[in-house]
């Protein structure tokens, strides 16, 4: 079993801000709406404007707390397969640092290991990622409804540059060797034109990947300096 060095996951924080956005929104306009009823108010427009201002904002915000609960479910289940790495590795969660481009970014998975560095995001969503390899945006389907969405490959390859830069700022003689995107509920699938390494929906798959990288060698030194750096990208409760 690998170490495991557990940060403050954002998704958990993002759940249940939706989720009591959500309850206080509805509560408040369905009871405003009973109130006016009582009161025998017959005011429709201003019925309308509840049901406008917090009912359906309501509606929306406990939409996406059923959007994070998927994603939460990934994160936990992804995890628990990458604890299934052999002792020598080190898992790093919720990795947060500046990008390439200057803004803040969130790595999910760090790995770091006698055979190199290594990232892993997660996706988790009821539905389908359909899209291209190269092109910038993919669509993502959830019970009939269709959104755009930036690109997991090009969102992977900006977090492993990102890491990489951190690295070259801190001095340390590392780069990540391999990034994943990694599927680990039954309920997304992904369908793209051509098959591509980063994406994997197997654990099994995934922790052979890893555990068979013979790309480099890392000394104890580079590792423990590899970790302390981690440590301090990492946030906590």
């Amino acid at each position: 079993m690998s170490k495991y060095s557990k940060g403050k996951s954002d998704l958990k924080d993002k759940f249940k801000r939706e989720m009591t956005r959500g309850i206080i929104f509805i509560s408040f306009g369905g009871a405003m709406v009973l109130f006016l009823g009582i009161s025998g108010n017959k005011n429709f427009i201003l019925y309308l404007l509840l049901l406008l201002c917090f009912c359906i904002p309501g509606w929306y915000f406990l939409k996406g707390y059923k959007y994070y609960k998927y994603e939460i479910r990934a994160e936990e289940q992804g995890i628990k397969t990458l604890l299934g790495l052999p002792e020598e590795y080190t898992v790093f969660n919720s990795i947060f640092l500046k990008g390439i481009d200057g803004l803040g970014i969130k790595i999910d998975i760090v790995i770091v290991g006698p055979n190199g560095v290594f990232i892993v995001d997660f996706k988790g969503i009821n539905g389908s990622i359909k899209g291209k390899v190269t092109e910038e945006f993919w669509l993502e389907e959830i019970k009939g409804k269709s959104k755009k969405q930036k690109s997991l490959l090009n969102l992977l390859n900006k977090k492993t540059k990102s890491l990489d830069e951190f690295f070259k700022r801190k001095n340390i003689d590392t780069k990540v060797e391999k990034s994943f995107i990694y599927l680990p509920l039954n309920e997304t699938t992904i369908s793209l034109d051509k098959k591509s390494e980063n994406i994997v929906t197997d654990n099994k798959v995934l922790i052979d990947k890893i555990e068979s990288y013979r790309g480099v060698s890392l000394s104890d030194k580079n590792i423990e300096n590899i970790i302390k750096s981690l440590k301090l990208l990492q946030r906590f409760d």
